[in-house]
């Protein structure tokens, strides 16, 4: 997918299936969103360059070239 001059990245269905239940765990989990960025999960945790946003993050963004 591409924005602009920026190619955005998806995950593996791996790695969202684990994103996806680290945020099913956290507290800032409110619905189908997080409550911390407002961003939608499944959103959200699809792209590479997503991270989560409590400090620390509960799961990285994953570094592309």
């Amino acid at each position: 997918y591409q924005q602009g001059d920026v190619i955005l990245l998806k995950v593996s269905k791996e790695e969202l299936a684990t994103r996806l239940s680290i945020c099913e765990k956290c507290p800032h989990k409110a619905g189908t969103t997080c409550s911390k960025c407002g961003c939608v999960l499944t959103v959200k945790a699809a792209w590479k360059t997503s991270t989560c946003p409590d400090d620390p993050p509960r799961w990285p963004e994953i570094k592309t070239e």
